[in-house]
């Protein structure tokens, strides 16, 4: 009987261990190739521009499971208008991007963002993983936002050079 209990403490730390390698193997990496890719699919895909200008965004990511990224996404349009860089139309938003891990990285297929208004909340809370969702209704009021909008602004300028 005593062995059987000493046991028990090795057979969990090994299901423990093994639980935990497979979470791990089940993680998508990040490469700097695809942070460009998720960069680029940002910059491109999300928001219309209504200006005729560029969409420079800058994100902060949240959490990755094994098909998703999640993240908070800060687009903004600059446009050259008599000469200077004006802003244009922008959005903020949390978002899942839906992607597949191939050879050469990542190929992100779709996305999905929250609806406004009564619906945001509810959204938050159908798209996002418990453990991020407090951190998404508390990150509009956090430094990292103008942390965002500074990198999104730094970006604008390195094209107009």
């Amino acid at each position: 009987m005593i062995k059987q209990l000493q046991r028990k403490p090795i057979y969990l730390l090994l299901f423990s261990f093994l639980l935990l390698v497979s979470c791990l193997q089940n993680q998508l990496k990040l490469t700097a190739d695809d942070s460009k890719q998720v960069e680029k699919y940002l910059d491109t895909k999300i928001m219309a521009t209504s200006f005729g200008g560029s969409v420079f965004s800058a994100n902060k990511i949240f959490t990755i499971e094994k098909d998703k990224i999640f993240l908070w996404a800060y687009l903004q349009e600059y446009y050259i208008k008599d000469g200077k860089t004006v802003l244009g139309s922008g959005w903020s938003v949390p978002l899942v991007l839906n992607v597949e891990k191939t050879q050469d990285g990542i190929n992100i297929k779709s996305h999905d963002a929250p609806r406004d208004g009564d619906l945001y909340s509810e959204d938050i809370k159908r798209l996002f993983p418990k453990e991020v969702q407090q951190k998404i209704f508390d990150f509009p009021s956090t430094a990292e936002i103008y942390q965002l909008k500074e990198i999104s602004l730094k970006r604008s300028k390195t094209l107009y050079l």
